[in-house]
């Protein structure tokens, strides 16, 4: 069973830190002549979201030795997993609720989230729970 575990987790957070490299965070549409614009890893964003993305390969990284070397890591290894995917949620829910405060202030026509912030957002819990699941049993 802890084997489907650190399979799950390493192409979950492989996953979402790919999104996140390589897909936008947020989009959006400026008036007056309908520019649209994008927060990703190779705009001024990305000092926020490339060390999200080194925190999930990090996690996926971990897990991968799991799998072909079961038991050759220490313990702290793991549980670095669960701290580095709970910090990697946090900062992607709190770059969300700043990128929607931002296009607030600044009005756009249209605005929306990009697959970058729901693959960090959605990953990184799944990360940390199946992390949890396997110290637990």
């Amino acid at each position: 069973m802890k084997r489907i575990f650190y399979i799950l987790i390493a192409i979950l957070s492989l996953v979402g830190g790919v999104l996140l490299v390589v897909t936008p965070f947020g989009e959006w549409i400026e008036p007056p002549f309908d520019y649209w614009y994008y927060a990703g890893a190779d705009t001024f964003y990305g000092v926020l979201i490339v060390p999200v993305a080194l925190l999930l390969f990090y996690c996926s990284a971990i897990y991968i030795i799991q799998i072909i070397a079961p038991g050759k890591l220490p313990e702290i290894m793991e549980k670095l997993v669960l701290y580095f995917s709970l910090t990697a949620f946090t900062i992607c829910a709190l770059g969300g609720i700043f990128f929607q405060l931002k296009l607030a202030i600044d009005n756009p026509t249209d605005w929306w989230f990009g697959p970058g912030f729901y693959g960090g957002v959605i990953a990184s819990p799944l990360t940390a729970l199946f992390t949890f699941l396997v110290q637990k049993e």
